[in-house]
C-alpha cells in the first residue's frame, strides 16, 4: 500500500470512489423495474426499450478509449470532474426526454459521462495500491458494483413509486452533482508531475496499438467483458421476463433481483482470502469450474422448470458466485501487463467490459421471445465462448 496518504485520506478517498462507483453503476439498471412502464408510457417495443439499457454501455465503451489516454495526459482528477459532470447533465436529459428516441440517445450521453468514473477509480486504484493490496481493493469495488446493481431496482422502484420513472433519472442527476463536490473535496492527482510531462496526447493514443497486440492482455479484457456481460445482461431480461410474461410486481421483482448480492458478497469475500494463500491463477479455475455449474443449472432450469422464478432466480445466484473467482483475476493480470500505461490500459480493459455488455445485452433483447428457454440459449452460448477462451489460452494465461 502507499505511504503517500495518511490511513484516513485513504479511507476518504476510497469512500469516494466507491460513492462514484455505486451512482454509476446503479444508473446501469435503477430504471430495470420500470423497463415495462416505459415501454407503455411511449407505446413502443420491447427491443427499442431494452435499448435504454444497451445504448448506455455503448456510450460507455467509445468514451472509455478517451479517458484513460487524456487522464495520462492532462491528470485524473480533471477528467474525473468533466466526466460526472456531463454524467448529471446527461441524466436531467433522461428525466425530461419526450420520446423513447431521445430517451436511448440520452441514456448513450449519460454514459459517455459516467464512464469516467470506472476508467479513473481504476486507474487511482493502481496509483495508489501495488500486488495483493490491489486485489483485495479492486475485490471491494467489485463486491460494492454488485451489490450497487442488484440494489439499485429495489430503489428505483421505490422512487418511481413516489415521483415515477422521470424521478429515478432526476434522483441520478443529484448524486451525480453530489459526487462532483466530492470529488472537488476529498480526490488527490494521483498522477505525478514528471509522468505527466513526460506524455503527449498522440503517444498515448498509440499505446492502444501496443495493448491490443497482446493477445494475453485481449483474452484477460475479453473474459472480464463476457463475464460483466452477461450478468448485467440478465437484470432487463428478468425484469421483462417476470413483469410482464409471469405476471410479478415491480416491488417483488426488485426484491427478487436483491438476492444474488447475498452469494456474490459471500463469494466475494472468500475471493479475496483464497486469493491470498492460492494466488490468482487458482482462483480462475475455481471460477471456470464453478461456471460448468451454472451451465448445468441453465439446462435444468430451462428444461424442467421454466416455470419457476426460484429455480430461474437460483441460477443467477450461481452465476454471481462465479463472477468474482474470474473478474476479479482477469482484470488485475490485465492491468498488470502494462503497468506504465495505467489510463490507457484501464480504458482499454473498461471499453471492452463495456462494449461486451451492450452487445450481449442487445443481442438476448433480439433473441428473446416472452421464454425462459431463450434467455437460457443465449447465456449458454456465450458462457461457452468464455470457457473456450480459457481452455485454448490456459498456458498463457497461466504464464502470467
Amino acid at each position: 500500500m502507499s505511504h503517500q496518504f495518511s490511513q484516513i485520506k485513504l479511507s476518504l478517498i476510497t469512500f469516494t470512489l466507491i460513492f462514484g462507483s455505486v451512482v454509476v453503476n446503479s444508473s446501469m439498471d435503477m430504471h430495470a423495474p420500470v423497463l415495462p412502464e416505459i415501454g407503455a408510457f411511449f407505446n413502443t417495443t420491447e427491443i427499442l426499450t431494452q435499448w435504454t439499457v444497451s445504448s448506455f454501455f455503448l456510450g460507455t465503451a467509445i468514451a472509455a478509449l478517451f479517458y484513460g489516454p487524456l487522464a495520462d495526459c492532462y491528470g485524473r482528477k480533471r477528467l474525473l470532474l468533466i466526466g460526472i459532470s456531463f454524467f448529471a447533465c446527461a441524466s436531467i436529459w433522461c428525466a425530461v426526454a419526450h420520446d423513447i428516441y431521445e430517451l436511448i440517445i440520452a441514456r448513450f450521453f449519460q454514459g459517455v459521462g459516467g464512464v469516467s468514473s470506472s476508467v479513473i477509480w481504476l486507474t487511482i486504484i493502481k496509483d495508489i495500491f501495488k500486488g495483493k493490496d490491489s486485489v483485495r481493493t479492486l475485490n471491494v469495488f467489485n463486491i460494492t458494483i454488485s451489490i450497487s446493481l442488484s440494489a439499485a431496482p429495489i430503489v428505483g422502484s421505490i422512487v418511481a413509486d413516489y415521483f415515477g420513472w422521470r424521478g429515478i433519472f432526476a434522483v441520478l442527476s443529484i448524486l451525480g452533482i453530489l459526487q462532483v463536490i466530492l470529488i472537488m473535496l476529498i480526490i488527490p492527482e494521483t498522477l505525478k508531475h514528471k509522468e505527466q510531462q513526460a506524455v503527449s496526447v498522440f503517444r498515448a493514443f498509440t499505446h492502444y496499438k501496443v495493448l491490443f497486440s497482446n493477445r494475453v492482455f485481449l483474452i484477460f479484457a475479453l473474459l472480464n467483458g463476457m463475464i460483466h456481460g452477461l450478468h448485467v445482461a440478465q437484470i432487463p431480461l428478468f425484469s421483462i421476463h417476470f413483469q410482464e410474461v409471469m405476471n410479478m410486481s415491480r416491488e417483488s421483482f426488485a426484491l427478487y433481483q436483491f438476492i444474488p448480492t447475498f452469494f456474490y458478497a459471500i463469494a466475494a469475500a472468500f475471493v479475496r482470502q483464497y486469493v491470498k494463500d492460492n494466488g490468482l491463477y487458482s482462483t480462475i479455475r475455481i471460477g471456470m469450474c464453478l461456471i460448468l455449474g451454472y451451465v448445468v443449472s441453465l439446462l435444468i432450469v430451462q428444461g424442467l422448470f421454466s416455470d419457476s422464478v426460484n429455480w430461474m432466480v437460483l441460477t443467477y445466484c450461481i452465476y454471481t458466485v462465479c463472477c468474482p473467482f474470474i473478474a476479479t483475476v482477469v482484470t488485475t493480470k490485465a492491468m498488470e501487463i502494462f503497468h506504465t500505461m495505467g489510463g490507457t490500459s484501464s480504458s482499454a480493459v473498461t471499453s471492452i467490459r463495456q462494449l461486451m455488455a451492450s452487445f450481449i445485452t442487445f443481442s438476448a433483447a433480439a433473441f428473446y421471445n416472452q421464454t425462459f428457454q431463450s434467455i437460457a440459449i443465449v447465456l449458454i452460448a456465450y458462457v461457452a465462448l468464455i470457457i473456450v477462451a480459457f481452455l485454448t489460452h490456459r498456458k498463457e494465461i497461466e504464464a502470467q
